[in-house]
């Protein structure tokens, strides 16, 4: 006869053994080898990814943040009278001094048309683009750093370190900046009297600079606008050379730095979706060949992938709040150039200058557009890949379809889109690109009706009277 607290004490183990069946499956070999928990993993530091470009934009005085030379994110940090935040108020200072003579000359000369009113802007545009760049980077200090930390604190189950992120950091920054040096400097040669002439052809800068001396032909013809303004000074000289090198470069910096933030954050949805359908998709465990019983284990495992998506869409807000209006502005204004140049090319009486403008006006037009494509790629597949688990969600049991399942179906089917936004006006996908097509070929079509016109009025104009 067994005493009554024997029995007892073998109903608590017998519970205790179910219990244990029931939470067994958490701790299965498959989840610990494939996606170990977080604290587990290599922390996935996107600062130390970052940390050279990071100091790449420090040096040309766009980031204004203190810390990037040391190695945690923890030791950023961003303060408006640093020595980082000084030297981006002197840039500041002097590009915007650059942007108000570059209008200034805009709006001497009267318009007659859309084509010289396109022409007239694009210095202005250039320069007012740099300037945006350091001033936004400066007021928005505080939520550049929030995408380091959120970045961290993102706990994700369905993931893994992407080991090719920071090759792929160096490969296109060295790719992307060696070629825009090499154009510019193609560009400083153009101002040099020695390569004016090509075929017995006039030359574009006039002779009036033939007898000047080599800095001074540099300031004539390179800065036009300031020389219309201001005249020549040396120290004028000096500061329109840094101004224009940071615009430049600073517009370089920003098209790659969003890219690049791009390719990493899609990076994280692509294996979000791997990771689900090799986990969640294992052989179903049948108690009878009609019937199928989830265990706990299934149900925590669907309601991991939810959190993993949710914490991801969480980021790509973060990230909007900062880059949405650099990503609206960058493209209008890299349409816009686009265009110029592609007009340039389309029309008839132009004629290369030089062997040198031969060589730069191509170059430049396929490194603007090498650049656009590669931001627009990288952006769209957020969109792509974060959109891609509908196809986990809809093999999803419905003995496991609960309400996390139906939000996170609900997100993306008809929810708004996912992805890298400008201001709300657009979403960069895949069919956003030929979207920009379309743009650029109707102002095209614009600009050269506006080059007919001024064409026909100048042969009128020149046309001998009876």
């Amino acid at each position: 006869m067994r005493s009554a607290s024997q029995e007892k004490l073998m109903q608590s183990a017998k519970s205790l053994k179910s219990s244990e069946q029931i939470f067994e499956s958490l701790n299965t070999p498959v989840m610990d080898v494939k996606f170990p928990p977080a604290d587990q993993r290599e922390e996935d530091d996107l600062f130390s990814t970052f940390r050279g470009f990071l100091i790449l934009g420090r040096i040309l005085g766009v980031v204004p943040i203190s810390g990037v030379f040391k190695k945690s994110y923890n030791d950023l940090y961003f303060s408006r009278y640093s020595f980082a935040s000084i030297t981006s108020y002197i840039c500041i200072v002097l590009l915007a001094f650059n942007a108000s003579l570059g209008v200034a000359n805009a709006v001497r000369d009267q318009k007659r048309n859309a084509l010289e009113i396109a022409r007239s802007i694009g210095t202005p545009i250039f320069n007012l683009w740099g300037l945006f760049i350091y001033t936004y980077f400066l007021l928005r200090g505080e939520e550049f750093l929030k995408i380091f930390k959120f970045w961290a604190s993102c706990n994700l189950y369905y993931s893994k370190k992407d080991t090719y992120l920071y090759r792929i950091v160096v490969i296109i920054s060295v790719i992307v900046f060696t070629s825009a040096v090499l154009e510019n400097a193609i560009l400083h040669m153009e101002f040099f009297e020695a390569f004016d002439d090509i075929n017995g052809h006039i030359v574009k800068y006039g002779k009036e600079t033939g007898d000047a001396p080599i800095h001074k032909m540099y300031y004539w013809r390179g800065h036009v606008f300031w020389n219309n303004v201001v005249g020549y000074h040396p120290i004028f000289m000096v500061i329109a050379f840094f101004t224009h090198k940071w615009v430049l470069y600073g517009w370089n910096y920003i098209d790659v730095f969003m890219a690049l933030f791009c390719r990493a954050l899609y990076y994280k949805f692509k294996v979000l979706c791997k990771a689900a359908e090799d986990t969640l998709f294992l052989p179903l465990p049948l108690k009878s060949p009609d019937v199928y019983t989830p265990s706990e284990f299934d149900r925590q495992a669907w309601l991991q992938l939810t959190r993993d998506h949710e914490q991801l869409c969480n980021l790509i807000d973060v990230m909007n709040r900062f880059f949405s209006p650099l990503l609206f502005v960058s493209y209008s204004v890299n349409i816009y150039f686009v265009c110029m140049q592609l007009l340039g090319a389309l029309n008839p009486e132009f004629v290369a200058h030089s062997v040198v403008h031969s060589i730069y006006a191509p170059w430049s037009f396929v490194h603007i557009i090498a650049r656009i494509f590669l931001l627009s790629i990288c952006a769209a597949k957020i969109n792509e890949y974060a959109h891609n688990i509908r196809n986990v969600v809809q093999r999803c049991p419905v003995e496991l379809y609960d309400g996390s399942i139906a939000k996170l179906d609900k997100r993306v089917n008809v929810g708004p889109k996912l992805g890298f936004s400008g201001l709300g006006c657009f979403v960069v996908t895949k069919p956003f690109m030929l979207s920009i097509l379309n743009v650029v070929f109707t102002i095209e079509i614009v600009l050269l009706q506006g080059l007919s016109t001024s064409q026909s009025q100048s042969s009128n104009t020149n046309c001998p009277k009876p």
